[in-house]
């Protein structure tokens, strides 16, 4: 029992020291500095320590706070793909918008050409 309980602090120990906070800002990371989990990964490892430790209740929480966060990104990720849809669905829209204009830009010089060659050959007659 105190055998498993230390085996389940150093445990606990080694992977909390490869969640250094310092190492996940997007700026300053650096794939050969750290390994980054899946959350599966994350929520594997905290339930082997659960079925490890005698203190499974802070476990548990920690677990589902893990777990919380997850669907949570998975959420924003959604609504951050249909957003992102939505506005490249917008460029489309914009540059067809725009091209019309510039044929209708054109198709007005068009006529005012012609009609200005049509005075003046009225005016001529």
């Amino acid at each position: 029992s105190v055998m498993k309980t230390s085996k389940a602090k150093t445990k606990v120990k080694k992977v909390s020291n490869k969640f250094d906070p310092n190492k996940f800002v997007p700026h300053e990371r650096n794939s050969e500095d750290c390994e980054i989990f899946s959350f599966d990964k994350i929520l594997s490892l905290i339930e082997d320590v659960m079925r490890q430790s005698k203190d499974s209740s802070s476990l548990m929480r920690i677990w589902n706070a893990v777990h919380s966060y997850q669907k949570s990104l998975e959420h924003k990720t959604h609504a951050f793909d249909k957003l992102h849809e939505k506005y490249e669905d917008l460029k489309i829209n914009l540059r067809d918008t725009q091209k019309t204009a510039s044929e209708t830009v054109k198709e007005k010089l068009k006529v005012d050409t012609e009609n200005t060659i049509l005075k003046e050959e009225m005016h001529n007659l």
